[in-house]
């Protein structure tokens, strides 16, 4: 697709039992997936049309498999007429579902939101204003979009795209944020092909099958960025996937320099 971060949509999974296909409907892209605690799951992603976040709760995998919610949730957009997506379900507790998303400023550009979400029924959104001014302290002017939270060292470190210029999908670079300190710091990660114009992140901390933590990097790489880097890359998909060993990491400063060289 051409120069769309965060066009990736919801695929059909097989369910193994019921020997069916599911989908989430159409529109539905940018899913996150969280664990509620209970042996079930919340998964929030954006839905077209009228771009809002939607959430769903399903009590276990096969019920996420045949696509059958026992909650449902459709966001109201409350701090933009025209858009609110790319959530990013944070914390599950209970009946309260926490995550963070985008919406259009003015119908403009995007900015940061925070979302709260109790019984899956009632809902209240704000600007991350202190997110957003880290990232454009870096010369962000035009869309400051999709992240991604990990924690490294039992830290939180969120990993967010910014553009630099409104529209122009070469400008995409990728931040590390701290949101104990409120400072965000560039990453350049280092692909194959040479890509500079990378976007929607997306992290999460696993196990190699040598019982080692590792860390697993996936950015959509747009094809204005460099069409034969990206083609080196990604063959088209605009997808890049690595992991790295993570040894210990010390301090704020520590966690953010080390994540950018694994990056």
């Amino acid at each position: 697709m051409e120069g769309a971060p965060g066009a990736t949509r919801l695929r059909r999974h097989h369910h193994p039992v019921r020997g069916r296909p599911q989908d989430f409907g159409p529109g539905a892209s940018q899913a996150s997936l969280a664990p509620n605690g209970r042996g079930g799951c919340v998964l929030a992603y954006e839905k077209d049309p009228d771009n809002h976040i939607a959430v769903r709760g399903y009590p276990g995998l096969d019920a996420l498999l045949a696509g059958e919610a026992d909650r449902a949730f459709d966001a109201p957009r409350t701090l933009s007429r025209c858009a609110e997506g790319t959530p990013d379900v944070t914390a599950v507790d209970g009946d309260t579902v926490e995550l963070t998303g985008h919406y259009q400023e003015s119908c403009g550009t995007d900015r940061q939101l925070r979302g709260t979400l109790r019984d899956f029924t009632t809902w209240h959104a704000e600007p991350d204003d202190r997110l957003d001014r880290a990232v454009a302290a870096w010369g962000t002017a035009g869309n400051i979009g999709d992240r991604t939270r990990v924690a490294l060292d039992g830290e939180p470190i969120v990993l967010i795209e910014g553009q630099h210029r409104r529209d122009d999908f070469r400008s995409w670079r990728t931040y590390a944020y701290d949101p104990v300190t409120g400072r965000a710091g560039s990453l350049t990660p280092r692909t194959q092909g040479g890509s500079e114009a990378l976007a929607n992140p997306s992290a999460t901390v696993l196990a190699t099958p040598e019982g080692r933590s590792a860390l697993l990097v996936s950015l959509f790489v747009p094809r204005e960025g460099g069409r034969r880097a990206a083609r080196r890359d990604s063959s088209s998909t605009g997808a890049n996937c690595e992991h790295e060993p993570l040894p210990g990491l010390q301090g704020c400063d520590g966690r953010m320099k080390r994540f950018a060289e694994h990056a």
